[in-house]
């Protein structure tokens, strides 16, 4: 059972005169308790689900509080950017301060350029911090990146028997867990010659760090980050 109880508040206002209108500030802030608890099935307790160990009751909670502006600066007709900032404080993992900065052009009716860098940032959930390790086994069936024979390399036989296999597999969560962080860019632009038709094209680069990976396959794709 999770619940997540959250107040929020935001105002906006016109604040002076620039070449393509009038600016715009917004402010806002949020509260927000974040509560779970698990509590395992007779069969999970006791070990008696196929490929899953030993299932614990575990739980916790945690409180989240945020607070962010934003400016709208139109400095001509066809110019026009945008700064935010927001800072989020985490009672179990942390602060963070992440800016945004964009801009878009219009030098003419039929063309728009737009482009926007801006950080980013992802506690670990409560489970990913609270949830007790326990023994079970892969949901999938893998081959070992490095340990498997591969078809038609007669040349350099490997072991089959890392073929097919359906490791054990410790899950649980982990209390010194970082939270993920993120840069993005982006860059681009929309056409529209006519009325009847419009075209666009848009670049996006993402960069993650202490990313929170949960999902298995994962670990048998990369066989220089996983040797034999």
């Amino acid at each position: 059972k999770a619940t997540t109880d959250a107040f929020d508040f935001k105002a906006s206002r016109e604040i002076f005169e620039l070449g393509g209108g009038k600016a715009g500030l917004a402010l806002g802030g949020e509260f927000r308790r974040e509560k779970m608890d698990f509590t395992p099935s007779a069969l999970l307790a006791a070990g008696e689900i196929r490929g899953d160990g030993v299932g614990q009751a575990y739980g916790g909670s945690r409180t989240v509080k945020a607070v962010y502006a934003e400016l709208s600066l139109p400095f001509a007709k066809t110019l026009e950017a945008q700064v935010a900032l927001r800072h989020d404080r985490y009672n179990d993992v942390g602060a963070t301060t992440n800016p945004k900065f964009g801009v878009r052009w219009n030098p003419s009716q039929q063309l728009v350029l737009r482009s926007s860098y801006s950080t980013g940032f992802r506690a670990p959930s409560l489970t990913d911090l609270r949830e007790p390790s326990r023994l079970g086994q892969t949901s999938g069936i893998y081959n070992d990146p490095l340990g498997c024979i591969k078809a038609g390399n007669i040349d350099n036989p490997r072991n089959p028997d890392y073929c097919g296999i359906q490791p054990d597999l410790v899950r649980g969560g982990t209390a010194s867990l970082k939270p993920e962080t993120s840069k993005q860019f982006s860059a681009g632009f929309v056409v529209e010659p006519t009325r009847d038709f419009n075209a666009s094209f848009d670049y996006w680069r993402i960069e993650k760090s202490d990313t929170l990976l949960a999902n298995e396959c994962a670990y048998f794709s990369d066989p220089a980050s996983n040797p034999a």
